[in-house]
């Protein structure tokens, strides 16, 4: 055999392959038989695990999901009450309150009758 075929039977021994070459019929389980059975014996030069490993040579039996987390959706807060659309002429009404009260203020400390501007008797 050449190195080229010799490439093309290591393709269809592949393990990537092999199931796939099986099902095709490109291999057989007779022809997989023979070549492992001609592979040499190399377990004599395994060298043993090391004793202290740093990860556990069990595989893990399951695996869990990711935790949820539930996430309320909290308190409004001052700045959306603020811009709220439904009490917008309330909010003008109480400006405009404020600003009355203001200007009686100081009518008051000015000595100014409230109603029509004048001096208070007195």
């Amino acid at each position: 055999m050449s190195s080229e075929e010799d490439r093309k039977a290591e393709r269809l021994f592949d393990k990537r392959t092999l199931e796939r070459n099986l099902r095709k019929g490109l291999v057989s389980v007779k022809d997989l038989e023979k070549r492992n059975s001609a592979l040499p014996d190399v377990k004599d030069k395994i060298a043993p695990p090391p004793a202290d490993l740093p990860f556990s040579p069990t595989p893990i039996a399951a695996v869990l999901p990711a935790p949820t987390y539930i996430v309320s959706n909290g308190r409004r807060d001052s700045l959306s009450a603020d811009l709220d659309d439904e009490d917008e002429d309330e909010d003008f009404d109480d400006e405009e309150d404020e600003e009355d009260e203001e200007d009686e203020d100081e009518d008051e400390d000015e000595g100014l009758d409230d109603e029509k501007g004048l001096p208070e008797a007195g």
